[in-house]
């Protein structure tokens, strides 16, 4: 099930959230090996970027997982993409408006 999800309200769902952040830890901690993220003592991945509110589009499974994931921010504020990887936008900053 594909749920969308405020970044104030994850705490409602902390057996989804923490399979994110889980999840988040195998795939750009320990396979990428990026060293931006911060993992913490229960091996949960946040990096700052979820501290500006974003909304989280989750796939989740049967039993309430994660699966797959998006986090969502306004390109009027800072973003992945802008700060890390504008080579893949050409060095042009995505901004709206």
């Amino acid at each position: 099930m594909i749920k969308v999800i405020h970044a104030a309200d994850l705490y409602r769902r902390p057996v989804l959230a923490a399979s994110m952040y889980r999840d988040r830890t195998a795939q750009f901690h320990d396979r990428l090996g990026w060293d931006a993220v911060s993992v913490d003592d229960m091996g949960l991945e946040f990096d700052q970027y979820d501290a500006f509110n974003p909304v989280y589009v989750i796939i989740e499974d049967e039993a309430g997982e994660h699966c797959a994931s998006a986090r969502l921010l306004p390109t009027t504020g800072k973003t992945m993409l802008n700060d890390h990887f504008s080579d893949l936008t050409g060095g042009v900053a995505l901004s709206s408006p």
